[in-house]
């Protein structure tokens, strides 16, 4: 068992929570996943990379989100020409139904030292990492910034690493 498949398998039950990318990359990819690729937010991935995410939310119990994250995809899909933007909404509500939606108030997100370094999105984030929820991210200075402070994260392109080397 490598590193990163006993982190998964430490948070399989506890949940995971992905950042806006990663949730962006999952909406317009279950739309269409040439889409995810051509998209100019998402294009930084590969069809594979599409697969690999499906295949780790499937590992886990529990799916946490953010009011912050899941308003920065809605906005991001905004950019996606109809019909398929209505498609990534429906994909979205569908994400979003069964997973546990973690509210902190802006307020307090603005009291973390984690606003000022990486914005409100990240600092929700960085909240559901101190409730010692799996946070995976592609942000590689946030992930690294959560794994030094002990918390759980994971840089997706460790994940991608590990699957190629399978």
């Amino acid at each position: 068992m490598t590193d990163l498949d006993a982190v998964i398998e430490r948070h399989r039950k506890s949940g995971i929570a992905i950042d806006s990318n990663l949730l962006l990359l999952l909406v317009v990819g279950l739309v269409d996943q040439k889409l995810a690729t051509r998209f100019k937010r998402t294009c930084i991935f590969a069809q594979e990379d599409f697969e690999l995410l499906k295949k780790l939310l499937a590992r886990f119990e529990k799916r946490f989100v953010t009011p912050h994250v899941l308003t920065e995809v809605s906005n991001f899909i905004g950019q996606v020409a109809d019909p398929q933007r209505q498609l990534c909404r429906v994909q979205l509500a569908q994400f979003v139904k069964p997973s546990d939606e973690h509210h902190t108030p802006a307020k307090d997100l603005l009291e973390m030292t984690e606003y000022y370094t990486f914005g409100l999105t990240d600092a929700s984030i960085t909240d559901l990492a101190l409730r010692q929820l799996l946070v995976v991210t592609v942000d590689a200075p946030l992930a690294h910034y959560l794994s030094n402070k002990g918390l759980p994260a994971v840089n997706f392109n460790h994940v991608r690493a590990a699957a190629w080397r399978n």
